[in-house]
């Protein structure tokens, strides 16, 4: 008998002991906060865009429409035409690891060889890492929407502002510019310029 009044008693401590327990309240904060995370180019992603280019050197001023194909740690290719009542293409830049290329379909004239053979690309700031970066978007984690190159061109600065619409993905196109060299004759990235500038 005493040995159930003792349970008994027990249990009553026990469960006065629960109820003057105070109850934990957990809160959340109202505002989460939201970490961006920016994304990683890969090789061999590829992005696109279309978008105009004012380009001046020498007193002179040339303002193109660009169409611009990307392979990360590949290719920077830029195409550039002149619109008017019909689309007229003049010319493509194109940036690999190797050599620069500038081509002039119109006038049928070429730059292509080593960046250290190339006037302006003796710069070790100038490079196909860096002009890959910036139109990556490496800085800001996102591809731009302008972009500004500036490139010393035997003395004189050649300047190309770029204004890009939206970017897409489109993995369809040569990485590589064809044409037949017999058939242009190869000049001198200054007399390109001279030219391109010119029309």
């Amino acid at each position: 008998m005493r040995s159930k009044i003792l349970y008994f008693l027990i249990a009553i401590a026990v469960l006065s002991s629960c109820r003057s327990q105070k109850a934990v309240v957990i809160t959340t904060p109202e505002e989460v906060i939201k970490t961006e995370v920016l994304p990683t180019w890969q090789t061999g992603d590829v992005a696109t865009t279309t978008g105009r280019v004012t380009m001046t050197y020498n007193g002179r001023r040339a303002t193109l429409d660009a169409h611009v194909r990307l392979k990360r740690d590949d290719v920077v290719q830029v195409q550039f035409s002149y619109s008017m009542i019909i689309t007229i293409q003049v010319g493509t830049m194109e940036l690999t690891k190797d050599e620069f290329l500038f081509l002039n379909r119109i006038h049928r004239q070429y730059t292509r060889a080593p960046y250290a053979e190339v006037d302006g690309f003796l710069n070790k700031d100038i490079n196909f890492e860096n002009v890959q970066s910036m139109f990556w978007g490496d800085g800001e984690g996102q591809r731009p929407s302008q972009l500004q190159l500036a490139l010393p061109v035997s003395g004189k600065l050649l300047k190309a502002n770029f204004v890009f619409d939206e970017w897409g993905k489109d993995e369809s196109w040569q990485t590589r510019t064809q044409f037949n060299e017999q058939r242009f004759d190869k000049v001198s990235l200054e007399q390109m310029m001279q030219t391109i500038i010119n029309m």
